[in-house]
C-alpha cells in the first residue's frame, strides 16, 4: 500500500477528459443514454479504483443490462470502443481518430424504410448494427421493405416502443423462414394473428397468463389449428389440465397428443389419465433390459405412445418384451424393431402376438424336421422362415417339402436345390407323391441330385431366341 494516497471522496473532485473531437463529431447525432453510457464508461476508464460490473453500471444509470450493451454496440460501430466479451461485458475504450468517418449508414436504397422504422421507434436511437441486421434480412431473404414495415409495427404495438432489436429480427425471421415475405402475404397472417387474439387470450386467462398475446403463441396457436386440426374448445380443454409451465408446456403436451393421435376431449382426458400409469409400465419394461436410471420422456415420446396408439397393449407389450430378452435382443430399439416388422404383417392385439408366436415355434420345429433329412444342423434363420412361407404360397404340403428335402439330401448346397425342385413341381402342377411317381424320376445319385427323365436340353441358340422373345420382366 503506498505511503499516501487520494481517498475515493477526494478523487470525485476530480474532472473526466471528454475530447471536443467526441462532442463536435459524436453527441450532436447520438441520443441521450448513447452520451450516457459513453461518458460513464470514460469516467470508469480514467479513474480504476471506481471498479462495477456491468450490473451495477446498469443500476446506475437506471437502464437494463441488454439496452447498456445496445449502446456500447452503437459506440463501437463508430469505431470509439471495442467490446472484448459480451458476457461478462468487457469494453475496451479507443482514442479518437481524425482520420475516421462516420460509419453511421445511410443507405440510399432503403432511404424510406430508414425513416419509417426511425418514426415506429421513437423512444431510442436505432444504432448502425441494429440497421446493418435489417438491411441483411432484406437483402438476404428478398423481404419487401413495407412488408418488414409491417412486421415491426405489429412487434411495437404488442411490446411498445423500447423494443429490442433483437425480438424483432427473430419475428421476421420466423416469417422468411416461412416464406412469408410479401407485403400481401405478411398482411393476411398479421390479420389472421388479430382474429385468433380472442382465442389465445381465452387460454391466457386457463392459463392465468396476464399479457398482451405473443406473435410466438400466434404462431404456436396457428399450428395448432391448421397443421395439427385442434379445434380451438379441445386446446382449451388441454390448458385446463396443465398446473404450471404457460404457453411452453402447453405446446409440449399439444405436440405429445398429436404423436398419440389423440384429438378429442375424451381421448386427451383418457391419455391424460392413463399417462402415469403407462410410465410406471414403461419403467418395468425398461428395467428387464437396463438397470441404469433413465429419463422416461424420450421412451414415452419414441417409443412407448407410438406403440399404444398403434393398438398394442400392456400384456402384448410385456410378452414381446420378455421374447427379446430371452432372444438376447436386449434392448428398447430391438424391441421397437420387432414390433415394426409385427405391425406390417398386422399382428396387433395380444392374442394375434401369441398366435404368431405359436406359428412361429410351429414353423421352425417343421425347418429343424427337414434340416436334419438335409444335414443342416444350425438353427433356422429368416431366411429359412420366407422360404418355408414361400412354398407353403405355392401350395405344398409338409409331405411334399420333406420329399424335396430327401431329394436334396446328397447336394453340397441343399436348400437352394430344394427350392429348385419345388419350383420345378410347382410349374409342372405336381402337388402330390403319386405325381412324382407318375412321371417318372431317375434314382437319386450321390452329389448329382435327381434328374427328370427326357428332359429337354437347351444350346445356346436355343437360349439366345428364348431371351430375345421375352419382353421387360418388369
Amino acid at each position: 500500500m503506498a505511503f499516501c494516497s487520494f481517498a475515493r471522496e477526494y478523487k470525485s473532485h476530480k474532472f473526466t477528459d471528454i475530447e471536443n473531437k467526441f462532442i463536435l463529431q459524436f453527441l450532436p447525432e447520438a441520443d441521450g443514454k448513447a452520451v450516457k453510457v459513453y461518458l460513464y464508461g470514460l469516467f470508469l476508464c480514467q479513474n480504476t479504483d471506481y471498479d462495477m460490473s456491468m450490473e451495477e453500471v446498469s443500476a446506475s444509470l437506471k437502464i437494463e443490462p441488454e439496452e447498456l450493451l445496445d449502446n456500447f454496440l452503437y459506440w463501437e460501430d463508430f469505431g470509439l470502443v471495442n467490446i472484448l466479451s459480451r458476457s461478462p461485458l468487457s469494453v475496451e475504450y479507443l482514442p479518437l481518430d481524425s482520420s475516421y468517418k462516420n460509419k453511421r449508414i445511410s443507405s440510399h436504397k432503403y432511404s424510406t424504410f430508414v425513416k419509417e422504422l426511425q418514426l415506429l421507434i421513437s423512444e431510442r436511437m436505432i444504432t448502425p448494427n441494429e440497421y446493418n441486421e435489417y438491411f441483411n434480412l432484406l437483402d438476404n431473404y428478398s423481404i419487401a421493405p413495407e412488408a418488414m414495415i409491417l412486421i415491426i409495427k405489429y412487434c411495437v404495438d404488442m411490446k411498445g416502443k423500447k423494443i429490442n432489436y433483437r425480438y424483432i429480427t427473430t419475428v421476421i425471421k420466423n416469417y422468411a423462414e416461412r416464406n412469408i415475405t410479401t407485403y400481401e402475404q405478411i398482411e393476411k397472417e398479421l390479420s389472421d394473428y388479430v382474429l385468433g387474439g380472442d382465442m389465445l387470450n381465452r387460454i391466457y386467462s386457463v392459463l392465468k397468463i396476464n399479457k398482451k398475446p405473443e406473435i410466438d403463441d400466434q404462431i404456436m396457436l396457428k399450428k395448432w389449428l391448421e397443421e395439427y386440426s385442434y379445434n380451438i374448445e379441445d386446446i382449451i380443454f388441454s390448458a385446463s389440465k396443465i398446473k404450471n409451465g404457460g404457453m411452453k408446456k402447453l405446446n409440449s403436451v399439444i405436440e405429445e397428443l398429436y404423436i398419440n393421435k389423440r384429438f378429442d376431449k375424451k381421448e386427451i382426458d383418457s391419455f391424460i389419465k392413463d399417462k402415469e400409469k403407462i410410465k410406471d409400465f414403461a419403467y418395468s419394461i425398461i428395467n428387464m433390459f437396463q438397470r441404469d436410471s433413465v429419463s422416461i420422456e424420450p421412451y414415452m415420446t419414441n417409443y412407448f405412445s407410438p406403440w399404444l396408439s398403434k393398438g398394442y397393449d400392456e400384456q402384448g407389450l410385456t410378452f414381446i418384451a420378455k421374447y427379446c430378452f430371452k432372444k438376447g435382443k436386449r434392448s428398447i430399439e430391438d424391441m421397437n424393431g420387432i414390433i415394426e416388422n409385427l405391425y406390417q404383417k398386422g399382428i396387433i392385439d395380444f392374442k394375434s402376438v401369441a398366435e404368431y408366436f405359436e406359428l412361429l415355434a410351429s414353423e421352425d420345429k417343421f425347418i429343424k424336421e427337414y434340416f436334419e433329412i438335409i444335414g443342416v444342423s444350425r438353427k433356422p434363420n429368416s431366411w429359412d422362415r420366407e422360404n418355408l412361407q414361400n412354398w407353403r404360397k405355392w401350395n405344398f404340403s409338409n409331405e411334399m417339402i420333406i420329399e424335396a428335402a430327401k431329394r436334396s439330401a446328397h447336394i453340397s448346397n441343399p436348400i437352394p436345390y430344394m427350392n429348385a425342385i419345388l419350383s420345378r413341381w410347382k410349374n409342372e402342377n405336381i402337388y402330390n407323391i403319386e405325381q412324382i411317381k407318375d412321371i417318372g424320376y431317375n434314382k437319386i445319385q450321390p452329389n448329382k441330385g435327381v434328374h427328370f427323365a427326357n428332359e429337354r436340353t437347351y444350346s445356346k441358340e436355343d437360349m439366345d431366341k428364348l431371351i430375345d422373345s421375352i419382353d421387360d420382366l418388369n
